[in-house]
């Protein structure tokens, strides 16, 4: 599948979640299960960096092979989606950064998005609905229950950005950054609010319909080691419904969940050197994730394709139309995002969710 999308090699999973650190990996169209490396206690595997080390090496094996040939890099990371896996080291960075509660840093998220100019300046915050607890009445014993969880889902979130700085590192260190397209779209979809309002230690008690209370959850919790444990491979944890609705500040609802209004809207940055009038703007204009594609195929000179239908299946196979003879060359894209890929270009690579 991973071929008729135009891509030449894959690596990552199938399926719409895993686990972080010992995943089902398909690399082509073979799957290749959990890594060995996972049973290695010093160095254990963890998918987010597995996958910036698999697309560096890809990138030097295009250009070992020609200096010259117009690369398409698709790195879709697993994350923020559950379950929240990061070792504790990259959650203890967080430690104390929200012990404030979520109407807090609901609060200090909207101030910082008006002074940003993200958000009008006479912008009203939406009020917090009844569905979640006012972080004042939750009791003492579970605030750091509750801080733990999005302690993790920072670490876990940070992580991701790190590895996608390794790997535009590389393209910098190849010379490459000024000649490559980058479209770094953070998300497929707002915060996610499937946690339900206690989060939980193992994402499946909600699959499965389980009502445990917040106290329950901390309960098992300690059975496996306690809160250092949240976000290590023994557990499949997702935060609070309440943080998630603070991370869609300033929507009232989130993924799932009653309005249209939130959980549908990201952050796309493009860079791309020398080609970008007003760099560093800020823009507001709506763009749907439908248009990167086209875009992307439109600067690389590449006609759009027909759509693909039954009749045209054999498209798949057929050989790929030319780009119109350019006297420019063709820029390398890089692009980073949870969506779904779509597109084609010289030599191409997905690493991450499911093509």
């Amino acid at each position: 599948m991973a071929e008729w999308l135009g891509f030449d090699y894959f690596y990552g999973i199938l399926g719409g979640g895993a686990s972080q650190w010992d995943p089902c990996l398909a690399e082509n169209q073979k799957i290749i299960g959990t890594p060995s490396e996972f049973y290695d206690e010093e160095h254990p595997y963890y998918l987010p960096d597995a996958m910036a080390d698999r697309s560096i090496e890809w990138l030097h094996a295009v250009r070992a092979q020609d200096a010259h040939k117009p690369f398409f890099l698709y790195f879709s990371t697993g994350c923020s989606h559950a379950p929240h896996h990061v070792s504790k080291e990259w959650a203890d960075k967080y430690k104390g950064k929200f012990d404030q509660g979520w109407d807090k840093l609901r609060e200090e998220t909207f101030a910082r998005q008006k002074e940003l100019g993200v958000i009008p300046a006479d912008a009203e915050l939406t009020a917090r609905d009844e569905a979640f607890p006012a972080w004042d009445d939750v009791p003492e014993k579970l605030k750091a229950f509750y801080a733990r969880q999005m302690e993790v889902y920072a670490g876990y979130s940070e992580n991701a950005d790190y590895n996608v700085g390794r790997v535009i590192d590389a393209v910098d260190e190849l010379g490459e950054l000024d000649n490559t397209l980058i479209l770094w779209i953070w998300g497929d979809n707002g915060a996610s609010m499937e946690g339900t309002v206690t989060g939980s230690f193992n994402e499946l008690t909600m699959q499965n319909g389980i009502p445990l209370t917040d106290e329950m959850q901390l309960q098992l919790s300690e059975r496996y080691g306690g809160l250092d444990e949240w976000g290590s491979p023994i557990m499949d944890p997702h935060y609070s419904a309440a943080w998630a609705w603070a991370g869609n500040t300033p929507f009232k609802w989130g993924k799932q969940v009653g309005s249209h209004l939130g959980g549908t809207r990201n952050p796309l940055v493009v860079h791309w050197p020398g080609h970008i009038k007003n760099a560093g703007e800020l823009r507001p204009q709506f763009t749907h994730v439908i248009d990167v594609a086209p875009t992307i195929l439109a600067l690389a000179g590449i006609p759009n394709p027909t759509p693909w239908t039954a009749s045209t299946r054999s498209r798949c196979t057929a050989p790929r139309s030319q780009p119109p003879s350019r006297t420019v060359r063709q820029p390398s894209i890089a692009r980073s995002s949870t969506s779904k890929p779509s597109a084609t270009g010289g030599c191409t690579k997905t690493a991450g969710g499911s093509p």
